[in-house]
């Protein structure tokens, strides 16, 4: 990879990792950054453009409502038939197979944030770090307070981390996808 590429990068959003210790498919860690714990340390410590994280438990507390994800995906458009397609077997793992009560999109969610940051209601900057040990907690997202910074490997990266959207205007970015 090109050595210069992160510096060439206004921003970098990562929708990945966790604040509140809880994970999406492990006890303490989110899907992403616990399938490949080194590779997120590794963008995290080396990139030298600014990093934005749409966090997992940000995604989760704004998730949608089925009632919204059936009205949207039954857009009667070519693009609202292409997203139902594209989209038909996530949503039926997750509302049949996995029994999940709402409707997580959370790619959607980095990126709506990404185009618009005006909707971002709360968000922290933080200097974080990667745990790669832990059997339940490998891939977690760890904020180094102040104190630790001298102490831990790696002494964190900062980083923004979006902790609260307006849900509103994200349904009605994926409404206006489908038109």
């Amino acid at each position: 990879m090109d050595p210069e590429f992160s510096k060439k990068l206004k921003e970098l959003v990562i929708m990945g990792g966790n604040v509140e210790g809880r994970g999406s498919k492990w006890p303490g860690a989110e899907y992403n950054f616990r399938m490949d714990p080194e590779a997120a340390q590794i963008v995290l410590h080396e990139y030298q453009c600014n990093i934005m994280i749409m966090p997992w438990e940000s995604c989760h507390n704004n998730a949608l409502t089925w009632e919204f994800h059936d009205k949207w995906l039954s857009t009667d458009t070519a693009k609202g038939r292409f997203l139902r397609d594209i989209l038909k077997h996530a949503s039926h793992h997750s509302r049949v197979i996995r029994k999940k009560p709402v409707s997580q999109i959370c790619d959607a969610s980095a990126m709506a944030v990404t185009v618009n940051r005006s909707m971002i209601t709360e968000m922290i900057k933080a200097h974080v770090i990667i745990e790669l040990n832990g059997q339940n907690t490998r891939g977690q997202m760890v904020q180094v307070n102040t104190g630790w910074r001298d102490i831990l490997p790696g002494e964190g990266r900062e980083v923004e981390i979006v902790l609260k959207y307006d849900k509103d205007v994200m349904m009605n970015m994926l409404m206006k996808t489908v038109e």
